[in-house]
C-alpha cells in the first residue's frame, strides 16, 4: 500500500521539483506523482472510463462512484448538467436501442392493453435521449404501437443528450448511484417483428391463449381492435409494420445496457439535472501544452505556477485557476507600472496575454 503524503511531504516535494531543471525526467516524475496522489483518480482515468462506459461491463464500480460524486468539485455547475424531465410523445416517433425483444411478449401486452388490463400507452418508465431513442421499456413501447398504432401517446423522462453519449452516462449511474453491477439478460430479436410473424403468433394465441390470457380474451381484444378477429389480426400486423426497428450501431447487447427502473427515474433526473456526474471531456493535449507555456511565464514559486506544475489538468478547475491568475497578474502589472519597472511589466503583460488566450479556448 502506498504511503499517504502529508502536507509537509507535499511541500518538500514541490520545493524539490522546483529546484530541478525544467523538463527533466526527475522533475516530471515528481510532479506526476504529486498529481496522482492528490486525487484518487485523475482526468485521464475519468476520460478512459467514460469511453469504456459504452457497455455496462466496461464500467469500474469504484471509479463510477467517484464520477457520480465529483461533477460539482470544479465549482462550475453548468458543464456537467444534463437537463432531464418528463415528456410525452407519439410512440411512432421513438426509436429502439436494443435488438433483444420478444414478439409474443409484446403481443400479450398489447392484448392486455386492449382489454383494459394495462394502460394503453402512457408512461413507459423509460429514459428517452434527445434523438428519441428509448433506453428501456421496449416491450411496453412496442405493445402500445401494436394496440394503438404509431400515433398513440407515451411518456417517459427525456434527457438532453444524444443516445450514443447518454448510454455512457447512464451505465455509470447504474453502477455508481444504484450499485447494480450486472445487466439484465435479453432474448429474442427485433428482426422478428414482421406482419407475417404477427399473424402467425396471433393465430396461435386465438387457438390456445397464453399463460396469462385465455383464447376468449384474445378473441375479444382483437374484435375490439378490428371489428372481428380476422380484421383485428390484420390491424395489429399493420401497426407492428409501422414500428421503427432500426437499432443504432452504438447500441450494446441488452446485458450491457443501463439498469434503471421506473422508480429510479426521479433520482436519476435529480443527479443529471444537478450536474453531479463528472462526464464532461477533460482538457485537450493542446491546452496541456498551453498550460506548460503559461507555467514557464509565471513567477517562480507563485501558487499558480506550482498548481499548474502539480498537474492540475481538469478543464473547469483550470478555468478557475486561470481567472485567479489573471487577477493576480493584473495586480502585479499595476505595481510594476507604478514602480517604473518596464521589463517586469512587459513580462507580466505577456503572461496576461497567454492567460486570456487559454481562457478563450476553453
Amino acid at each position: 500500500m502506498s504511503k499517504t503524503l502529508t502536507a509537509s511531504d507535499r511541500k518538500s516535494l514541490i520545493r524539490l521539483a522546483s529546484a530541478l531543471p525544467a523538463g527533466s525526467p526527475e522533475r516530471r516524475a515528481i510532479l506526476s506523482s504529486l498529481s496522482k496522489r492528490a486525487r484518487e483518480y485523475d482526468s485521464r482515468d475519468v476520460a478512459k472510463q467514460i469511453d469504456r462506459a459504452k457497455t455496462l461491463s466496461g464500467v469500474d464500480p469504484a471509479l463510477a462512484k467517484h464520477i457520480v460524486t465529483t461533477g460539482l468539485d470544479d465549482g462550475v455547475v453548468p458543464d456537467d448538467v444534463i437537463p432531464m424531465g418528463k415528456t410525452t410523445v407519439s410512440a411512432g416517433k421513438l426509436k429502439p436501442s436494443q435488438t433483444t425483444m420478444q414478439l409474443p411478449k409484446t403481443l400479450g401486452m398489447a392484448i392486455a392493453m386492449l382489454l383494459g388490463k394495462m394502460p394503453l400507452g402512457g408512461d413507459l418508465g423509460a429514459i428517452i435521449s434527445s434523438d428519441n431513442h428509448i433506453l428501456d421499456g421496449h416491450h411496453r413501447w412496442s405493445a402500445a404501437i401494436a394496440a394503438g398504432g404509431p400515433g398513440v401517446s407515451v411518456g417517459g423522462y427525456k434527457a438532453k443528450m444524444p443516445g450514443a453519449e447518454l448510454i455512457k452516462v447512464l451505465n455509470i449511474v447504474t453502477k455508481g448511484v444504484f450499485g447494480r453491477n450486472k445487466g439484465n439478460p435479453g432474448t429474442g430479436n427485433i428482426s422478428s417483428y414482421t406482419p407475417a410473424n404477427v399473424r402467425k403468433a396471433l393465430a396461435k394465441m386465438v387457438e390456445s391463449g397464453t399463460d396469462r390470457l385465455s383464447a376468449a380474451d384474445v378473441e375479444k381484444a382483437l374484435t375490439l381492435l378490428g371489428g372481428s378477429v380476422e380484421d383485428g389480426i390484420e390491424q395489429m400486423a399493420a401497426n407492428i409494420a409501422s414500428m421503427p426497428t432500426s437499432v443504432p450501431a452504438w447500441a450494446p447487447d441488452r446485458a450491457d445496457m443501463p439498469v434503471i427502473d421506473g422508480k429510479d427515474l426521479p433520482d436519476t433526473a435529480k443527479v443529471l439535472n444537478k450536474g453531479l456526474v463528472n462526464w464532461n471531456t477533460p482538457i485537450t493535449p493542446q491546452d496541456r501544452r498551453a498550460m506548460a507555456r503559461l507555467a514557464s511565464s509565471l513567477p517562480k514559486g507563485s501558487p499558480e505556477r506550482r498548481a499548474i506544475l502539480a498537474g492540475l489538468s481538469d478543464q473547469d478547475q483550470l478555468r478557475n485557476l486561470l481567472l485567479k491568475a489573471d487577477w493576480n497578474l493584473r495586480s502585479a502589472d499595476g505595481q510594476a507600472s507604478y514602480s517604473g519597472d518596464r521589463e517586469a511589466a512587459r513580462k507580466i503583460r505577456k503572461a496576461i496575454s497567454l492567460v486570456q488566450g487559454i481562457l478563450k479556448s476553453l
